[in-house]
């Protein structure tokens, strides 16, 4: 007897998403017995799972098909959890462990909104240096947007596969921003942070009737940027779009 396909809200370890409603699901792949009779869930923020903050106990009334937790989420927190599965025929197995990773949620953002005065620039470069010698970095998350599209890249190599992020936005009604773990683009030492905003949806010529029209929702790009890091013994340390950074063609 396998458990598989374990996702939550149909997503494989989601990382940095805004969940409101956390729902498990997850697939018994057995060829000996016809169905599950019991399950038990449990929910760690230590994937040894040493300390448990949710654990329902053998129930069958846990369904494969979508789990709803009773969970308060804390932002920017990695949750790690497992299901055990008993079958008709009284078998019991575990899960390998799965993970979800939640955003900021409704925590205030320290960055602030920078942009350029040189209006002249149509794809303004953004940089900054963060330096980490002789500390230990146990993990890197940036939380980031731009308007109308930013890419970020971090010493010279572009983070992630996306492109025309953040994606097609009503900018009037919401912004959206991305998680981006850094972790493996971190070095030990000075690390370089490079930002190239694009006129995009938000400014650039936009429509059909007459050509288009620009500036549709603002006349300047944009950029907030958070980036946390966290270290092997346990502190964190935040730097923040400000003053600071520069910005060049």
């Amino acid at each position: 007897m396998h458990i598989t396909h374990l996702r939550t809200n149909h997503l494989v370890n989601p990382l940095g998403y805004a969940l409101e409603q956390v729902v498990l699901t997850w697939v018994t792949e057995d060829s000996q017995s016809s169905h599950q009779q019991r399950a038990r869930i449990e929910v760690a923020i230590e994937d040894d799972f040493s300390f448990l903050i949710i654990d329902t106990g053998w129930s069958a009334s846990l369904s494969s098909l979508g789990h709803p937790l009773d969970i308060e989420l804390m932002p920017r927190t990695r949750y790690y959890w497992r299901v055990s599965v008993e079958n008709n025929l009284g078998v019991r197995t575990t899960s390998e462990t799965a993970w979800f990773e939640t955003a900021k949620l409704n925590e205030p953002w320290q960055a602030r909104w920078i942009t350029t005065d040189d209006a002249s620039l149509t794809a303004p470069l953004f940089s900054t240096r963060l330096s980490f010698a002789g500390q230990q970095i146990e993990r890197v998350r940036a939380y980031i947007s731009g308007v109308g599209l930013y890419e970020l890249s971090v010493n010279g190599q572009k983070v992630g596969d996306e492109y025309l992020s953040p994606g097609c936005t009503a900018y009037d009604s919401w912004l959206q921003y991305q998680t981006w773990d850094l972790t493996e683009q971190f070095i030990h030492g000075q690390n370089q942070l490079e930002v190239i905003l694009g006129n995009g949806w938000y400014k650039g010529r936009f429509g059909f009737n007459h050509g288009g029209k620009e500036n549709h929702y603002g006349d300047r790009v944009e950029l907030i940027c958070e980036i946390g890091v966290t270290l092997t013994d346990g502190s964190e340390q935040v730097f923040v779009t400000d003053e600071s950074w520069q910005c060049s063609a």
